[in-house]
């Protein structure tokens, strides 16, 4: 009875000592926590004024190249040239007349040619990082006291007007007489409007959905569509590889000016290849064999030199072996 009652005493007064605290603790009287911060909300002009502010406060001297000097967090063009171009005026490494007085000067020579990228293509990095590479190895020489001459070249374009092309002519001829060069029909990038080859990069390639003869093989995915697809040996590329693999007959159907050819019919002879695609279009209805069509979004080629539409014709071609 004693263990009873006593064990029943120690639990009452630990049920007491816990309520006494609990009122302490959420008492209405004890003191509230600070209440939380909210994030300043900035504007990209502050944002951007704070920023040249970090950047002028550590670039403060007038001629400061220190590289141990901390990095703004975004790349900054105007943070990293500042004052080094007038570093390099001041110091005279961009006259070479006063290479002599120079107290590192060595008696060597350095010089280089810029040459020009292939501007016939849409411009990126990389025809920068040439360049660039080029500039640091300049500089380079410069600071360890040679002569340097960097001399910026100019457009290869027309490098056949300046007569270097008989060089190029000397190596096909070379080529052909040791048997290296064979001549068969291939596909080329044909401008309808120039009525001549093009190259790869001034043609943007299509996906067309022209409708023509189908054949069977294993390059047609049966899952995807209808499962058919155009086969046009003379006109495209991919079509060409099959007409070899099936020895198909390679039927030009588009003549170098854009229009339609014999091949076609005398009512389309001679038509514009997209007159020709409306007249194909109301023979169909005609003779009661239209089942429809759609808007399709597609890709067509353009030249870049005439701005007209091109497409893949098949011409004679000569190959190296």
């Amino acid at each position: 009875m004693w263990r009873s009652t006593c064990g029943l005493s120690v639990r009452a007064a630990e049920r007491a000592v816990h309520r006494k605290w609990s009122r302490r603790l959420y008492s209405h009287n004890a003191a509230k926590p600070p209440p939380q911060s909210t994030p300043v909300l900035r504007t990209q002009a502050e944002k951007e004024r704070r920023r040249r502010d970090k950047e002028k406060a550590i670039l403060s001297g007038q001629h400061n190249v220190d590289t141990t000097l901390p990095f703004p967090s975004s790349y900054s063009p105007e943070y990293v040239e500042t004052s080094w171009y007038e570093w390099w005026e001041k110091e005279g490494f961009f006259t070479p007349e006063i290479h002599d007085r120079l107290p590192h000067a060595v008696n060597r020579s350095f010089s280089m040619c810029i040459p020009p990228p292939n501007v016939t293509g849409t411009l990126h990095l990389g025809h920068a990082l040439t360049v660039a590479i080029e500039d640091a190895l300049a500089r380079w020489r410069r600071m360890q006291g040679y002569k340097v001459l960097w001399v910026p070249g100019c457009d290869h374009a027309g490098i056949a007007t300046q007569g270097f092309s008989s060089a190029v002519s000397e190596a096909f001829v070379r080529l052909c007489d040791s048997g290296l060069v064979y001549r068969s029909e291939g596909l080329v990038n044909w401008s309808c409007a120039l009525e001549s080859a093009i190259s790869d990069i001034e043609c943007r390639h299509p996906f067309t959905d022209r409708l023509l003869p189908i054949i069977t093989d294993t390059m047609v995915d049966m899952e995807l569509g209808t499962g058919a697809v155009k086969v046009t040996p003379a006109h495209d590329y991919t079509d060409f590889l099959l007409s070899q693999r099936h020895s198909l007959p390679r039927l030009t159907v588009i003549g170098g000016d854009g229009t339609m050819t014999t091949l076609c019919g005398q009512w389309l002879e001679g038509v514009k290849r997209f007159d020709a695609r409306e007249q194909v279009i109301d023979a169909l209805i005609e003779k009661r064999m239209f089942r429809g069509k759609k808007d399709h979004t597609m890709s067509l080629p353009v030249c870049r030199s005439s701005g007209s539409g091109e497409g893949v014709r098949r011409r004679p071609e000569s190959g190296l072996l």
